[in-house]
């Protein structure tokens, strides 16, 4: 078995410290029987630090993908992990396909196998088949991007049985912006006619849209909460989503 998929097999669970700057993980032993009667599991930690690879020791988002790898994001870069060693992704001043920020906050992996990244400055999309980002930035000119840069949290939408196969649908909660709808436009030929016709005079048409939900005091049903901080996302069966802030919770469907 490659030493890539290898760590799949062993159940993986990592404790965060916020002070210290390591991050844990234990290695289950299964429980022993003597006589039909089990024993209480016992655990042992296997410490990961910068001595072993880690760029930065405060963690604030792990993700696990489809392939294995465990993802680790801090202060000070992605890192990918192998069950061996590490691979660090971080912001490169002068290439436009690199993260856009060094500050990661949070990871999503959509169901084509792509990777979002949430940063202090910005959204961006991992193709690892490229090993490149692509960046999704506020823009106050733009009305059709998204509403702040500070990321929170991600969550992608599910599949809808009519939806169009190139079309998906992301969640994106913001600091100081608000609950952000994602639709990416996959091909050219999933835009809606509306949109072709806006944006054919456009030099560089985008492939995507963005729905903002976002704090209005006179809309009582708007209520994301004064700071329009959205730290938690929940989206149902039939894609709607539910995003519960500090102060209050916000639903919205549509």
């Amino acid at each position: 078995m490659s030493h890539k998929y290898r760590i799949r097999s062993t159940l993986c669970a990592f404790l965060l410290f916020d002070f210290y700057s390591f991050c844990s993980v234990p290695t289950v032993i299964a429980a022993a029987q003597s006589r039909g009667t089990p024993r209480a599991p016992t655990f042992s930690f296997q410490h990961i630090t910068i001595n072993d690879g880690l760029s930065q020791g405060m963690v604030n988002a792990i993700y696990q993908d489809r392939k294995g790898f465990m993802w680790f994001g801090t202060k000070a870069g992605l890192n990918r992990y192998d069950g061996y060693r590490f691979t660090i992704f971080r912001n490169e001043p002068f290439d436009s396909t690199s993260l856009s920020n060094d500050y990661i906050t949070t990871i999503c992996e959509d169901r084509r196998g792509r990777l979002w990244i949430g940063t202090s400055t910005g959204l961006n999309c991992f193709d690892p088949a490229t090993e490149k980002f692509r960046r999704f930035l506020h823009d106050p000119a733009n009305p059709h991007g998204l509403s702040g840069n500070h990321i929170s949290t991600i969550c992608e939408a599910p599949a809808q049985p009519n939806a169009a196969e190139g079309v998906t649908v992301l969640w994106i909660g913001t600091v100081s912006g608000g609950l952000n709808k994602l639709v990416l436009y996959e091909t050219r030929g999933e835009l809606p006619p509306a949109m072709r016709a806006q944006r054919s005079n456009q030099k560089q048409q985008p492939d995507y849209d963005v729905v903002r939900y976002q704090h209005h005091p006179d809309k009582f049903k708007s209520n994301l909460g004064s700071p329009r901080r959205s730290n938690r996302r929940f989206v149902d069966r039939n894609g709607s989503g539910a995003v519960s802030p500090r102060s209050s919770t916000f639903e919205c469907s549509e």
